[in-house]
């Protein structure tokens, strides 16, 4: 929403009227170095790209030394690559001069990256506030275990204070003897490791494995001791992928298991 008539430098300065031209100039400038954009201070908005105008948008919204900004959702119309790389520089600006700023967004990923705390909405009701951290590592909902991404779900019943699964038994400490339990898993708290060969008593094996790029996605057939079976998806960090029918082992990570009564539903939000 830059002032079309106006250049990129004149934009920036339009909040400054109080100084004097020089400070004006001076502080428009010193904003645009910042964010790379002091050789378009010439230049008109329709001669930038989307990228562009966004850091011009930012100098301008700074350049009054605002104790507090309001951004929402300031990067949901750039590309992805483009869009990580002004959230990093906007971050880093914040940081230099010391703004404060409420960001709302629906991207896990931007909040994590972007927020200091986060407080976690759904339907007008903040679910959970706290460091990203605490979000992620301590959810106190499965809705707030879905948020920040895919998960496995199992269910079972709770007893002597754990929980059944076909990759092993999880602890249940805050549910009653026999009461149903839903088991969230995320997929980065599987540890895959392959078999030479397959052991004599029923094993788990892989359907599909998929390079990511920085890590390798599996879905997994997991077979439990007792029979119990489950489709699992593991996310393994770099290039992991075993052939169609690889027996596997599997353990959990049991910082990245989460317990909660079966029943409880997790629904769409924004952070």
């Amino acid at each position: 929403a830059l002032f079309p008539h106006l250049s990129v430098l004149e934009n920036v300065t339009f909040g400054l009227a109080s100084l004097p031209a020089r400070q004006r100039r001076a502080r428009a400038m010193e904003l645009l170095a910042l964010l790379g954009m002091e050789d378009y201070a010439g230049s008109y908005p329709h001669t930038l790209s989307g990228g562009q105008q966004q850091r011009v948008a930012l100098a301008r919204a700074l350049a009054p030394e605002p104790g507090l900004m309001l951004l929402d959702e300031p990067f949901s119309s750039l590309d992805a690559r483009l869009r990580d790389r002004i959230r990093d520089d906007t971050l880093h600006v914040l940081k230099k001069l010391g703004a404060g700023a409420l960001l709302v967004t629906h991207d896990p990923e931007e909040a994590m990256f972007m927020a200091d705390r986060i407080a976690l909405m759904r339907e007008g009701h903040v679910v959970q506030m706290g460091t990203p951290r605490e979000l992620y590592c301590e959810p106190v909902d499965p809705f707030v275990v879905t948020f920040f991404d895919t998960v496995n779900e199992l269910t079972g019943e709770v007893r002597g204070g754990r929980v059944a699964t076909p990759v092993g038994e999880v602890a249940a400490p805050a549910l009653a003897e026999g009461e149903r339990a839903r088991v969230m898993i995320r997929p980065e708290a599987l540890r895959v490791e392959a078999l030479a060969k397959p052991p004599t008593t029923t094993h788990s094996h892989v359907i599909m494995a998929k390079l990511l790029g920085r890590a390798s996605l599996l879905h997994i057939c997991a077979h439990g001791a007792d029979g119990q079976e489950a489709h699992l998806h593991a996310r393994v960090p770099g290039v992991f992928l075993p052939e169609e029918g690889q027996p596997v082992a599997i353990s959990l990570d049991a910082s990245q298991v989460f317990v909660f009564p079966a029943g409880t539903r997790a629904a769409h939000g924004e952070a």
